[in-house]
C-alpha cells in the first residue's frame, strides 16, 4: 500500500500543474489579418482585398469578444457597365468568438481549435458618384493553430466570414422580365459578401 502510495504522488503533482484550457488562451489580445472579400452592393459586384485590425477580449475560458475594424477597397461590375467602378468599404464590427473543440497538450507545445463567431457592424460604403453606410449582421467559424510559447500567446486564424446587409437604395432590381413571362421575378433587397482571410495574433 505504501509502495503504490508513492507511485501516485508524482501523478498528482503532474495533475495538478498540467495547464487548462483556460491557460492556453490570453486575457487580451491583438491581431492583423488580410483576406479576400466577394459579394454584392445592389446592382454591383464588388471584389477585392479586405485588410483587417482588431483586439480580443477574454471573457470566458472559451468565449472572447472581438472588436475588429476592417477597411476593404475593389471594384465593382455589373452585366450594365462599361467598365469597373472603384468601391471601397470600411466597417466597425462587434463579435463574439466560442471556441468549439480544441486539440493539443498544453501551451508550450503546437495545439489548436475550431471556433464560431456572429456580431454585428456598421459599415460605410463609397463608390463613384455616390455612397452610403448601413448595419450589417456577421456569422463565421474558422480554426485557429496555437503555436508554441512560454509567457507570450503566439497564434494564427484562418477564417471565413458572411455579411448579410440591406441594399443601398434604390436596392436590386425592381420586379420584371427579361423576356416573356407570365409573372414579374421579384428579388430580395438585401446583400450578401463572404471575406476569407488568415490573420495574425499576439496576446498575454
Amino acid at each position: 500500500m505504501r509502495v503504490a502510495l508513492l507511485l501516485l504522488v508524482p501523478a498528482i503533482a503532474h495533475a495538478e500543474t498540467k495547464p487548462t484550457l483556460d491557460a492556453w488562451y490570453p486575457r487580451v489580445s491583438a491581431g492583423a489579418g488580410i483576406g479576400y472579400r466577394v459579394g454584392d452592393v445592389a446592382l454591383l459586384t464588388p471584389t477585392g482585398p479586405d485588410l483587417m485590425l482588431q483586439a480580443e477580449l477574454k471573457v470566458r475560458p472559451l468565449l472572447f469578444l472581438d472588436a475588429t475594424f476592417d477597411y476593404a477597397p475593389g471594384t465593382a461590375s455589373n452585366d450594365f457597365l462599361a467598365q469597373d467602378v472603384d468601391i471601397e468599404s470600411a466597417s466597425a464590427q462587434l463579435a463574439v468568438r466560442d471556441i468549439l473543440m480544441s486539440f493539443g497538450d498544453r501551451p508550450e507545445n503546437f495545439a489548436g481549435d475550431m471556433f464560431v463567431t456572429g456580431g454585428f457592424a456598421r459599415e460605410w460604403l463609397g463608390w463613384d458618384g455616390g455612397g452610403t453606410a448601413r448595419n450589417l449582421v456577421m456569422l463565421g467559424f474558422g480554426v485557429t493553430a496555437l503555436l508554441p510559447h512560454e509567457h507570450v500567446d503566439q497564434h494564427l486564424r484562418f477564417g471565413f466570414r458572411l455579411l448579410f446587409g440591406r441594399a443601398p437604395d434604390p436596392g436590386k432590381r425592381p420586379a420584371g422580365c427579361d423576356g416573356p413571362c407570365d409573372m414579374p421575378t421579384k428579388t430580395e433587397p438585401y446583400d450578401l459578401s463572404m471575406v476569407m482571410e488568415v490573420s495574425c495574433h499576439i496576446g498575454h
